[in-house]
């Protein structure tokens, strides 16, 4: 007898998996002035991961004697505007660069009062933030643009080739107040590697991102750091720096040959492209506001005085000096005090990086090469792979 073979119901269909909602990327600074009953600066930061974003707001009086004023933020990552109720506010001093309570604020800005809550609407826009707020103690707004989504304004010189450059350099008096450095592409903006990164809160990256690292590289340092003295941390964090670690530190040398070198070297291989070469007048820099505090502070970009270079044997060959900032559009933020006290500070020199095999053999006769300027094994590899392999 013949079985009959009786079909099954059929598999069940596969259920679609939801896409990942592609929410709005809110990582990023916002500066912009502010007006109202206290006019100053606003500076807003977030980051946002997921669809929730989370952040800071900060305004700085330009009457530095009224106390400035902070309001943490969280909300979900949409456009448009988001109302915040009864926020608490945070009293804090740029000079010390931490929060106070109402003793230490009494002490220090007796004239001024904050109120203990605030009200505030963020319109949030591709690249910009409309703020407004109120408390019983005083109301502001003011339109915030995204740094990094207009030009900064600097225009930089066009020197056309390798030995013109070097004509120009040898002609310019008093370039040793400047420090310079050279990036492989002119269109890329001086930031730092921070505040490339989506990370925005300084914070949380000095409490807790730089102690770990500390602890899972202190086998590989020649000494031992104490982080919450000033000298060590920025000891430290130039040596993350060096080792490709995020970091607010950009790094400056004392050399334009240096600075021309690292431009070249990195440059892209691209005949139409241009390097750029930054010169940063650092004597008069100085004589302004200098900080060495990263958080609860006014925006700076500050020339550190106290790194060490311990365990870092590419400081020294490097001619290295170091910059740090709580600014992302750090020309923007050098242009604006430009103008502010009538001085140019920061200056721009483009050069076509086709010069590159000509400048990067320059620089190897008067001793700026990979394996000087990188006292170790891969440097002085790159350096003969240069000379017997010709430059790539």
């Amino acid at each position: 007898m013949n079985s009959v073979i009786v079909p099954g119901p059929p598999p069940p269909m596969p259920v679609p998996t939801p896409p990942v909602p592609l929410w709005p990327n809110f990582n990023g600074q916002w500066v912009g002035a502010l007006g109202g009953e206290t006019p100053g600066l606003g500076v807003v930061e977030l980051e946002s991961e997921g669809g929730w974003v989370s952040g800071t707001a900060y305004l700085y009086p330009y009457d530095q004697t009224i106390v400035p004023a902070a309001i943490r933020l969280g909300f979900p990552a949409t456009f448009g505007p988001h109302q915040f109720n009864n926020l608490p506010v945070t009293a804090f001093a740029p000079d010390l660069g931490q929060s106070i309570n109402r003793q230490q604020m009494n002490s220090l800005y007796p004239l001024s009062d904050v109120a203990e809550t605030a009200t505030a609407t963020l319109t949030i826009m591709a690249d910009s933030v409309f703020v407004m707020f109120q408390s019983p103690k005083t109301s502001g707004w003011g339109s915030l643009a995204r740094a990094h989504s207009q030009s900064s304004g600097l225009v930089p010189f066009f020197v056309p080739t390798w030995a013109g450059f070097r004509t120009w350099l040898h002609d310019w008096e008093g370039r040793q107040s400047f420090v310079f450095r050279g990036q492989g592409d002119s269109a890329w903006p001086l930031r730092t590697s921070f505040h490339r990164s989506n990370k925005k809160n300084l914070e949380q990256y000095t409490s807790t991102s730089v102690p770990e690292a500390y602890q899972a590289l202190a086998n590989k340092l020649t000494d031992k750091l104490d982080l919450s003295k000033r000298a060590d941390l920025w000891t430290f964090m130039s040596h993350l720096q060096h080792h490709g670690y995020p970091t607010p530190l950009l790094d400056w040398t004392e050399s334009a040959w240096v600075a021309a070198y690292f431009a070249f070297e990195n440059a892209p291989v691209r005949p139409d492209g241009l390097v750029r070469i930054y010169a940063f007048d650092r004597a008069g820099w100085q004589a302004m506001l200098q900080q060495e505090e990263l958080t609860m502070t006014r925006p700076h970009l500050s020339f550190l005085k106290n790194i060490v270079a311990r365990g870092n044997d590419r400081a020294g060959p490097q001619k290295s000096i170091f910059t740090v900032t709580n600014v992302d559009d750090i020309e923007a933020h050098i242009i604006a005090t430009e103008q502010r006290h009538n001085r140019r500070f920061l200056f721009a020199i483009d050069i076509p990086n086709s010069a590159r095999r000509q400048a990067l053999a320059g620089l190897d006769d008067i001793g700026y090469n990979r394996g000087v300027l990188f006292p170790d094994a891969d440097g002085i590899c790159r350096t003969m792979k240069s000379k017997h392999f010709g430059i790539d």
